[in-house]
C-alpha cells in the first residue's frame, strides 16, 4: 500500500502535493480528479436539480415536514365564530337512531335560526325521500285500504316541511364530489363565483360529479358547498379545495360558502400568470396554493367548539349562544361518521376540518406557499450544493460529515423559522435530501481521489528512494531490525498437532510497511494478524513497528473479544500517529481446539479459505470496517467462522495481487486462485508459502517489486482430522 494524504491540501512525503501528481491520474481516476473532484460534484448538483424540478414537486417528505411544522407550532384557538351542533351519542340516545325524521332536523334548524346563527350549515346529505314521512308509508304497505292510502297521502310531507324551514333561514347544504359518475340528484343552481381570469378554472381540482340533496330541499337552501378535502396518500387531511370544478361547474368549499352567505355577494377567485393567488370573500382574502387548495392550519382538539343537538333543541340558553355564530350541523356519534386524521395526528369528524378552516380565516391565520417559495427552495439547493462541492475537497475527511450535518440542520431550521414567523411553508426537506446526496457524493469522490493519489504517490516515492542510494547502509540495518521484530515459529509452543503455520514478509525496498504477528494468548487460543501501513520506506516501517507493538499490547491487556481489541488498538495507535498514517489490518483469534476463528477486518484484503485438493475457494467476508487510524472511536464489529478439519487459510497483502512484470501485467486473483486449485491434498502451510512466493517472483521476472509481499498460511489439523 502506498502513501495517502492526511488531508486534501497537506503535502505528502514532504514535497509532493495532489496537484503535482494530477498528470499521473488516468481513466476513471483522471475523470474524478478533474478540478479536485468538483466537476463530478457539479454534475451531481445538476442531476439533483433536474430530479427536484421534474419529479419531486410534491414529494412525501414535504408532507412530513409540514406535519412537523404543525406539531411544533399548532394554531392557537382565538375565534368563536364557528360552532358545531353535534348529532352525538347523547342526542341519539334521547331522540332515537339516525336518521331522524326530517321534521326533527327542521325543528333543530328553526332553533338555530331563532338563536341568531349567522348561517346554518348542514354536513348531511338528504339523498332520498324521508322513509319516515307518513305519506310514504303507503308505498311500503301490502294491499292497504284505499281510504287509508288517501289519509296517509293527505298528511304533511316531511321533506316539504324541511324544505320550508330551510327556506326561512340562511342555510348552506353540503354536497359530496364523486370520483366517478355524475352523482345522485342533479345540481339545482349556478354558484356565485367569479374569476379574474377564465384560464384559472383549468387549475382547479376536478370532480366528474357530486351527490346533492333532493332537488326539493336543495332548491330551498341559500347555498351549497363541497364537503370533500384533499386526502393525501397517507390518508391525512392537510388541504381543502377552496373552489373545485364539479361536472364542469365551479363549486366553493363548504366553509367558504358559509362565509359567503354570511357576508353576502360573490366569491372571487384571483390569480395571474397561470397561478391562483387566493379567494376574495367580501373584505376577506384567503390565500391559496396555485391549484386553488388551502392549507388548513389545525389546532389541538377543542371541546368548546361543539354543542350537543339535544341541548340546542331543549335549552333556550344553548340555542341563544349561537347568536352571531356560523353554526354547522354535523354527525359525531360513534358509527355515524368516518374520522379524519390531521397533521397533529388526532382523529376528528370531517365537520371539524371545516370549522377549523373558518376559525383560521376569521383569525387571518393563513399558511401559505407563495410562488416565490419554489424559487427559494431551488436557490437554497444550489447554495447548499455549491458549498459542499467547493468546501468538502479542502477539508480533512473527518470534517466532511459534520459539515453536511450542519448544513442540513440549518436548512431545516430555516424552513421552520419561516413557518414560525411568517407562516410561510418552505420545503427545506427537499433541499436537505439533495444536500445529503451531494455531500455523500463529494465524500466518496474525495476518498477515491485520495486513493488514486495514494497509488500515484507511491510511484514518486519509489523513484525518490532509488536516488538516495547513499542511505543504503542505514536502510539495510533498518531492514534487519524490522525483520527481527517479526515473530518466528520458534516463539510458539509445539502446536504442530493442531496447526500448520507459516509466515513471511519481503519489503519492496530496504524497509517496508507490511506487518504480521502471531502468539498464543492461552493454551487454546492463537492470535494472528496481517497488516499493511499506508506507505513504504522508513516512515512506514517505523509506523509498522509502533502499530505492531501497540496492537500486541491491546491483546495482552486481557481483552477477550477481537472487536474490543480492534477498537482499543485503534485508539492507541491513533494517539501515536503524528503523520496521519493508517493501517489496513486483518486480525483474528483462532481456537486451536474447536477451529473457530473470531476476526475483524479493518480495510484489508479478505483472506481465502479452502481445502487443498478440493475445488472451491471462499472469501472471508464480514467483520469489516475502515483502516485503523482513519476514524476515531469507530465501533468495529466482529465476525467468526469455523474452520473444518484440514481447511487452510491464506492471508496476504496487496503486494501479491499487484505484483507486476515489466509489461505491466498484474499477478491478480485469477492467477492466485489457479495456483491454489492445483495444490495437492497434503499441502502444508510452509509449502504453500514457498510455492506462492516463487510463483509471484516468476511472474515479476526481475521487475522491481511495486509493494511489500507478506504471506501468512495456516492449516487447522486437529488430531481427529485425516491429513491425507
Amino acid at each position: 500500500m502506498t502513501d495517502a494524504a492526511a488531508g486534501p491540501d497537506e503535502t505528502v512525503a514532504g514535497e509532493q502535493r495532489p496537484e503535482d501528481i494530477a498528470p499521473d491520474l488516468t481513466g476513471i481516476s483522471g475523470i474524478l480528479g478533474l478540478w479536485r473532484g468538483r466537476a463530478v460534484g457539479l454534475a451531481v448538483l445538476a442531476l439533483c436539480l433536474v430530479v427536484d424540478i421534474a419529479f419531486l414537486a410534491d414529494n412525501p417528505l414535504r408532507r412530513e415536514l409540514y406535519d412537523l411544522s404543525q406539531q411544533l407550532m399548532p394554531r392557537p384557538v382565538e375565534s368563536d365564530l364557528p360552532v358545531v351542533v353535534a348529532i352525538d351519542e347523547r342526542s341519539i340516545a334521547e331522540i332515537g337512531q339516525w336518521p331522524w325524521p326530517r321534521t326533527v332536523v327542521a325543528d333543530l334548524i328553526d332553533r338555530m335560526g331563532q338563536g341568531g346563527a349567522l348561517t346554518i350549515g348542514l354536513d348531511v346529505l338528504f339523498l332520498d325521500p324521508d322513509r319516515q314521512s307518513p305519506r310514504h308509508l303507503a308505498d311500503r304497505m301490502a294491499d292497504p285500504p284505499a281510504d287509508v292510502v288517501a289519509y296517509l297521502r293527505s298528511l304533511p310531507d316531511y321533506d316539504a316541511e324541511l324544505a320550508a324551514t330551510i327556506a326561512r333561514w340562511p342555510v348552506v347544504l353540503g354536497l359530496g364530489g364523486t370520483r366517478t359518475g355524475s352523482g345522485v340528484n342533479a345540481p339545482v343552481r349556478p354558484y356565485p363565483i367569479a374569476f379574474t381570469e377564465p384560464a384559472l378554472k383549468g387549475l382547479l381540482t376536478r370532480f366528474p360529479g357530486a351527490d346533492h340533496s333532493l332537488r326539493q330541499i336543495a332548491s330551498a337552501a341559500a347555498g351549497q358547498g363541497l364537503l370533500n378535502a384533499i386526502e393525501d396518500p397517507d390518508a391525512i387531511i392537510r388541504r381543502i379545495p377552496a373552489v373545485a370544478m364539479v361536472d364542469g361547474r365551479p363549486v366553493p368549499a363548504f366553509a367558504l360558502e358559509l362565509l359567503r352567505v354570511a357576508l353576502g355577494g360573490l366569491l372571487t377567485v384571483t390569480g395571474k400568470d397561470g397561478r391562483i393567488d387566493g379567494v376574495q370573500i367580501g373584505d376577506w382574502f384567503v390565500p391559496t396554493e396555485a391549484d386553488g387548495t388551502i392549507y388548513v392550519p389545525f389546532s389541538p382538539p377543542y371541546a368548546s367548539r361543539y354543542v350537543s343537538a339535544i341541548d340546542v333543541l331543549r335549552d333556550d340558553d344553548v340555542a341563544l349562544s349561537l347568536d352571531g355564530a356560523i353554526a354547522m350541523i354535523g354527525l359525531t356519534g360513534q358509527g355515524l361518521v368516518d374520522l379524519q386524521t390531521s397533521p397533529l395526528r388526532y382523529r376528528a369528524p370531517g365537520i371539524d376540518v371545516h370549522a377549523q378552516l373558518i376559525e383560521a380565516i376569521h383569525e387571518e391565520y393563513h399558511v401559505s406557499r407563495p410562488g416565490w417559495t419554489r424559487w427559494l427552495e431551488l436557490a437554497a439547493l444550489i447554495a447548499v450544493g455549491l458549498i459542499l462541492v467547493f468546501v468538502v475537497p479542502v477539508l480533512p475527511l473527518r470534517a466532511g460529515i459534520p459539515l453536511i450535518i450542519l448544513l442540513l440542520a440549518l436548512t431545516i431550521a430555516g424552513g421552520l423559522f419561516a413557518y414560525a414567523t411568517e407562516r410561510v411553508f418552505v420545503d427545506t426537506i427537499g433541499v436537505a435530501a439533495s444536500g445529503v446526496v451531494i455531500g455523500l457524493a463529494m465524500l466518496m469522490v474525495t476518498l477515491l481521489i485520495a486513493n488514486a493519489h495514494r497509488r500515484a504517490l507511491g510511484q514518486h516515492l519509489q523513484r525518490q528512494r532509488e536516488e538516495r542510494a547513499r542511505l543504503q547502509g542505514e536502510l539495510d540495518a533498518a531492514r534487519e531490525i524490522q525483520l527481527g521484530l517479526l515473530p518466528g515459529l520458534d516463539t510458539l509452543p509445539d502446536i504442530s498437532a493442531q496447526l500448520s503455520l507459516a509466515a513471511m514478509l519481503e519489503p519492496a525496498r530496504d524497509v517496508g510497511g507490511d506487518l504480521y504477528d502471531f502468539f498464543m494468548i492461552d493454551d487454546d487460543r492463537l492470535f494472528l494478524s496481517v497488516g499493511d501501513v499506508s506507505g513504504k520506506g522508513v516512515p512506514a516501517s517505523l509506523f509498522m513497528a509502533i502499530s505492531k507493538a501497540l496492537y500486541k499490547s491491546a491483546v495482552l491487556r486481557d481483552i477477550q473479544d477481537i472487536d474490543e481489541i480492534m477498537m482499543a488498538a485503534n485508539a492507541e495507535i491513533s494517539r501515536e500517529n503524528p503523520n496521519m498514517l493508517f493501517v489496513t489490518l486483518f486480525a483474528g483469534i483462532l481456537n486451536l481446539r474447536t477451529g473457530r476463528l473470531d476476526y475483524c477486518n479493518a480495510g484489508h484484503e479478505p483472506p481465502l479459505v479452502f481445502t487443498p485438493g478440493v475445488p472451491g475457494i471462499r472469501l472471508v467476508e464480514g467483520g469489516g470496517g475502515p483502516p485503523v487510524c482513519v476514524l476515531d472511536d469507530f465501533p468495529y464489529m466482529a465476525d467468526s467462522l469455523d474452520l473444518a478439519p484440514g481447511e487452510m487459510m491464506l492471508i496476504t497483502t496487496d503486494g501479491i495481487g499487484e505484483a507486476m512484470n515489466r509489461d505491466g501485467d498484474l499477478y491478480g486473483n485469477e492467477r492466485l486462485h489457479g495456483l491454489i486449485d492445483g495444490m495437492g491434498a497434503d499441502m502444508l502451510s510452509d509449502q504453500l508459502q514457498q510455492t506462492l512466493y516463487e510463483d509471484v517472483k516468476r511472474h515479476a521476472d526481475g521487475a522491481p517489486a511495486s509493494d511489500d509481499i507478506t504471506i501468512m498460511a495456516l492449516r487447522w489439523m486437529p488430531p481427529s482430522a485425516n491429513r491425507g
